[in-house]
């Protein structure tokens, strides 16, 4: 018999899951950050990144995805919440969807960094 203590891990897990799940599911955003993610980590795998570099680029990735996540329930919320237009309620979302703007542009700067020095080398003749 399994103790209330891990029952509730797991399911908590679960539930994250399934969130997750959902989010892939129904969000064209989530899935196109998803796809950049995976071309990030096959240019890091091309250009031998270094640990270090690996390490921001995951951290990066993982920002997005978080950022685009919690927009993403704010979104339902808010949906859930007034089915009407409501300037507040577009306030509410449109701010959000600027944390994700603003992650995401992050991301790409680093991304630029680690990765433009590289592919110069690559292509570019001495």
């Amino acid at each position: 018999m399994m103790k209330k203590g891990n029952y509730s891990r797991i399911r908590s897990f679960k539930d994250a899951f399934n969130g997750l799940f959902y989010i892939l599911k129904t969000q064209a955003n989530f899935r196109i950050q998803v796809f950049l993610g995976i071309l990030a980590i096959a240019a890091g795998m091309l250009l031998n990144i270094s640990m270090i570099e690996w390490c921001l680029i995951v951290l990066a990735i993982g920002l997005v995805l978080g950022a685009e996540a919690i927009n993403s329930s704010i979104e339902f919320l808010c949906d859930k919440m007034e089915i009407n237009y409501n300037e507040s309620i577009k306030r509410v979302k449109d701010s959000a969807a600027a944390a994700v703007l603003i992650v995401s542009i992050s991301a790409f700067i680093m991304g630029c960094i680690i990765f433009l020095p590289k592919i110069m080398v690559q292509f570019i003749p001495p």
